[in-house]
């Protein structure tokens, strides 16, 4: 039982008992031909003609591959579009990648419209046919919609709009009193009244929401308030309804510790932007005016960078698309991409990815959610091109193995076929290929106009002799005779007449026996006079052999027409043979001949006559 049998019968037996045998998936026979064949790393063939066949591969699934990118490249340039509306340069670079995009799927399609000028047809063949132009290509479109996507990022500005301001405080300036002073960053407690806290809350609202912020976060020194001097300002006292008021603004968030957050989210702004200010007061003690009130300033850039990431990710998907891409260069392009997104969001512009440290928002940061999401796609990627490249290369060789297979299977039936026709008529094994018969059935036909012709070589019985070897030399000179005689039937000429068999020096054919080579409504026997120009032709052989032999072989023939039957007898053996007088006339016909010399019957003798045969 050979290894293969064994894996199968194992494989049964697992089905059987319900036991699922692990790697089901891929089968033996899989696996045998990935280790033999392919290298495990760079799953390249072993062989360097099969590499090469492989890459000189049709992709006939190139121009689908390429659609699904431009697809996915609409739906990235809508989403940035969408998501940064007032950037000119986003636009701009949007548009001229989609055009680039519009330009090489024509390039691409061009093979399927015989109306484009010839030169686009013929690049566009060249793309499906040759591996590394179609290589070149592919990185070129990916690496130039992953550049497209950080356009918004790096030269869309990030601006800090001021927020809309408060109708409340509006209406409290001019009632509090500003003093220049540094902000001190810590302010001991000191009692006061609440008042003075309400004065301090306003002043510093004012001064909070009213100016610009500049790049390093910190306001006008010349406009700030003083802490201790807002406390214990009495133009400061804000009523107990102005308080609520202003906070009604903010939303309030209990810490511990005594540490009461206000926060304030100011809607979609111009160039969709977004601030986040916050009041902080930090209670000292029991008395609510002991407190601290601090102001942060918090910015947000980006409304949401998690989006511009998303639409990063479809760029890993459109590299996911191109499906025979080699999964190395898949790998490295796709690492290249993730390595310039992460390098973006860690260093360049770390400020769009940084949130808060509140409670209230995400225990992991945004950035790292962002590189997580980033690094989980680079590996489904490079899984994926890796399945997807193993899968082709196990397909191919499949493939070969079967054209290998179909080559030998053609070759066996032409063999087949020829050992077949040497044994029978081509018409008799004509009628046993195209039908499906019982062996035991009988094949037998009349015809009414065969030629059959014995040949015999009659001094070659005293040439033969057993003392040299045995009697092999004579019987490989008789061979030789054989299928020099066997060789003329392949002649244009002779296709009429059909071997019959050999016994001894003697050769017997016929002529005349396929139906489809004659017309029975009428008296044609042209291949008799084929007949006879063979017997010619059969001689003049001889007088060769003799020539090279250094012997004096001569040939008799006898040659009749007529009626007979011809049948296969044997089912194991078929042997084709021919019955009837005719038969028996032509083989009287040889053996009272003359050597040199062609022996017919009467009726035969005034047929060649008319044909311009001498007598």
């Amino acid at each position: 039982m050979s290894n293969l049998e064994t894996e199968y019968l194992e494989d049964d037996e697992d089905e059987e008992g319900g036991e699922k045998r692990p790697g089901g998936l891929e089968t033996a026979s899989n696996r045998r031909m990935r280790l033999a064949n392919i290298n495990p790393w760079t799953l390249r063939y072993n062989d360097d003609s099969l590499e090469s066949k492989f890459g000189q591969l049709r992709e006939d699934m190139f121009k689908s591959n390429m659609t699904c990118c431009v697809v996915i490249w609409i739906f990235i340039a809508v989403c940035q579009a969408v998501i940064v509306s007032d950037c000119i340069i986003l636009w701009g670079s949007l548009l001229f990648t989609s055009l680039i995009f519009i330009v090489c799927s024509v390039l691409v399609m061009a093979e399927e419209f015989k109306t484009l000028p010839e030169y686009l047809q013929h690049a566009s063949s060249m793309l499906v046919h040759n591996k590394l132009h179609r290589t070149v290509f592919t990185c070129s479109l990916i690496m130039l919609m992953a550049m497209t996507s950080v356009v918004g990022v790096l030269a869309c500005p990030s601006g800090r709009y001021p927020p809309p301001e408060l109708p409340i405080i509006n209406e409290l300036r001019g009632k509090t009193t500003e003093v220049p002073a540094e902000v001190p960053t810590e302010v001991p407690a000191t009692p006061t009244t609440a008042p003075g806290i309400n004065g301090l809350i306003v002043k510093f609202l004012e001064a909070a929401l009213e100016d610009e912020p500049s790049p390093g976060g910190l306001r006008d020194p010349s406009k700030a308030s003083n802490f201790s001097q807002g406390m214990r300002d009495p133009g400061n006292v804000v009523s107990g309804h102005r308080k609520q008021e202003i906070f009604r603004y903010y939303r309030h968030d209990s810490h511990p510790g005594g540490r009461r957050h206000y926060r304030r989210f100011i809607p979609r702004h111009q160039g969709h932007l977004t601030s986040k200010r916050s009041l902080s007061i930090l209670e000292t003690g029991e008395n609510p005016s002991e407190a601290v009130v601090l102001l942060e300033n918090e910015w947000r850039s980006c409304l949401q960078p998690e989006y511009i990431v998303f639409t990063w990710i479809l760029c890993l998907i459109a590299l996911a698309s191109a499906l025979k891409l080699y999964y190395l260069v898949k790998t490295a392009l796709a690492s290249m991409i993730v390595v310039m997104y992460a390098v973006l969001i860690l260093f360049w512009h770390e400020e769009l990815f940084m949130t808060p440290e509140d409670s209230d928002e995400a225990a992991i940061p945004l950035s790292a959610q962002m590189l997580i999401l980033l690094v989980v796609f680079l590996v489904v990627v490079t899984y994926h091109g890796r399945l997807v490249e193993v899968t082709s290369r196990l397909d191919f060789l499949w493939k070969q193995q079967a054209e290998r297979e179909l080559g030998d299977m053609v070759e066996s039936k032409h063999n087949n076929m020829q050992l077949l026709k040497n044994i029978l008529p081509d018409h008799v094994a004509h009628h046993f290929l195209t039908t499906e018969r019982p062996p035991e059935e009988l094949y037998s036909q009349q015809r009414e106009r065969v030629g059959v012709m014995f040949a015999s070589v009659p001094n070659f019985t005293e040439f033969y002799s057993e003392d040299v070897n045995k009697g092999m030399e004579c019987i490989r000179l008789l061979n030789e005779i054989i299928a020099d005689f066997d060789e003329l039937l392949d002649e244009a000429p002779f296709h009429c007449i059909e071997k019959i068999k050999t016994v001894g020096a003697t050769y017997m054919a016929a002529s005349g026996l396929n139906p489809r080579q004659s017309d029975q409504s009428k008296d044609d026997r042209d291949h008799l006079c084929r007949l006879v120009d063979y017997a010619v032709a059969m001689r003049l052989r001889l007088e060769d052999v003799n020539i090279h032999s250094f012997n004096n072989f001569d040939l008799r023939v006898g040659i009749s027409c007529g009626p007979l039957v011809g049948g296969v007898i044997g089912a194991r053996k078929p042997v084709y043979d021919i019955w009837g007088n005719t038969v028996n006339e032509a083989s009287r016909m040889d053996s009272t001949g003359v050597m040199g010399k062609i022996q017919v019957p009467k009726e035969t003798a005034k047929f060649l006559e008319t044909r311009g045969y001498q007598t």
